[in-house]
């Protein structure tokens, strides 16, 4: 009766021990699946994020352009909310109309308003005063 006893014993604490274990990799598996679809929901977003924002930009760069003085100036606005991306399509406009004093003003604001990003690029324009302004987009 011992023996039975010890071996009911023994077989109900290894199917308890194998119940922990499935319940265990359930959860483990659980996990690795969450994290994954997490990861790739995050690149995808991503993704889908920068296309957006090449496309918002490739509406907002042709506008600096504009004959229209208030287009300009959304434009030039605008822009600054899209930091080191912007600050090359600000400085080749910037001195384009030297007689457009409120756009040259607003585009130094832009540039302010980008921060420490756009440093490296003002640096390159002024040690390299010679260049021509529209080159200045490289």
């Amino acid at each position: 009766m011992e023996k039975s006893n010890q071996l009911n014993e023994k077989s109900s604490s290894n199917g308890f021990s194998l119940e922990i274990l499935k319940a265990l990799s359930l959860f483990l598996s659980s996990v690795v699946i969450a994290l994954t679809g997490t990861l790739l929901t995050y690149r995808y977003n991503s993704s889908q994020l920068e296309i957006n924002r090449n496309k918002e930009l490739s509406v907002l760069i042709p506008r600096l352009y504009s004959a229209d003085p208030k287009e300009k100036m959304q434009s030039v606005i605008g822009l600054s909310l899209y930091g080191e991306s912007a600050v090359l399509p600000l400085m080749s406009l910037w001195g384009y109309d030297a007689n457009n004093v409120p756009l040259n003003m607003e585009i130094i604001n832009s540039i302010v308003y980008i921060g420490d990003i756009a440093i490296p690029y003002l640096l390159k324009v002024y040690n390299n005063p010679a260049e021509d302004d529209r080159k200045r987009s490289y």
